[in-house]
């Protein structure tokens, strides 16, 4: 990096580039981009605050393991399933272990439920028998 250029971005002067960003286009269905306490960033305020939620959960010692945006493949007899060249995966919310049940849970905050969403979470139960919670988001009011 030459030197004026390094001048110009310790100054603040992004080269335009912050314009770029300020004119993001809004979500498909009106999401906002949210941050956690600890700087973690979500797709979504509702996202954000379930993640909040499991937090409490796991510092009280109820669930374990919390893990954001695990990812599942879906091979069918030992070959990824693809489209178009890209692998088919799924991609949850979150993922964790209840104590009290026993049980390990995948969540998925879902305000609308679009087609996509609805095929991938059955090729979810067909291929690797996993039953994805949906959580819905509180209202706002």
């Amino acid at each position: 990096m030459r030197r004026a250029q390094a001048e110009r971005l310790a100054a603040g002067d992004l080269g335009g580039r912050a314009r770029l960003r300020a004119h993001r286009r809004p979500s498909k269905f009106g999401s906002e981009r949210a941050e956690s306490r600890d700087g973690r960033r979500f797709a979504s305020k509702a996202e954000r605050d379930r993640y909040e939620e499991l937090r409490h959960l796991e510092a009280a010692g109820e669930i374990r393991g919390l893990t954001c945006q695990p990812a599942w493949h879906f091979p069918i007899n030992g070959v990824p399933l693809t489209i178009g060249g890209r692998k088919v995966r799924y991609t949850a919310d979150f993922l964790y272990f209840d104590c009290r049940a026993g049980t390990t849970v995948v969540e998925d905050v879902k305000g609308h439920m679009t087609r996509d969403a609805v095929l991938r979470i059955a090729l979810m139960r067909a291929v690797h028998g996993i039953e994805v919670q949906l959580v819905k988001p509180r209202s706002r009011r």
